[in-house]
């Protein structure tokens, strides 16, 4: 048995706002993950500036349509994301919306494909915390 999980809510997402989608395999998830952390997590503890709340979705939907990872599965306690349902993972090409609701309901992680930019969810969202949305400057290179 593999550790990613299906998100059924999420794949009917998908079906409906983008051109395609498929779920990641555990490999990839488990790559995609160790990616992301090594590029973000550093961002998030040092407090580097980033776009949140209503700006953050805005800037999101100025980036759409776009290759996007979403996926769940990694805590982010300083921005309140608990993992919510456990290991989950997609790779969507050509995503026209962000569902922004649902995203903080799963805490998920959506980043575009070069993993340029992130933004993090939280079900603690417009409560305790705002999503976050990160960019990595071009200096900072991600090991593929």
């Amino acid at each position: 048995m593999g550790i990613v999980r299906v998100l059924p809510c999420v794949e009917d997402w998908l079906n409906a706002e983008a051109e395609s989608w498929s779920p990641l395999p555990d490999r990839d998830y488990v790559e995609l993950v160790r990616r992301w952390r090594e590029g973000f997590l550093p961002l998030i503890a040092a407090g580097t500036a980033s776009f949140t709340g209503n700006r953050a979705m805005q800037v999101i939907a100025e980036r759409l349509p776009a290759d996007v990872w979403l996926f769940s599965g990694v805590q982010v306690p300083k921005l309140a994301n608990t993992g919510g349902l456990g290991a989950a993972g997609y790779h969507a090409t050509g995503l026209r919306n962000m569902r922004r609701e649902l995203a903080n309901q799963l805490e998920l992680i959506a980043a575009v494909s070069n993993l340029s930019w992130s933004c993090v969810f939280s079900h603690e969202a417009g409560a305790f915390v705002w999503e976050c949305l990160y960019e990595l400057s071009p200096q900072v290179k991600i090991v593929a």
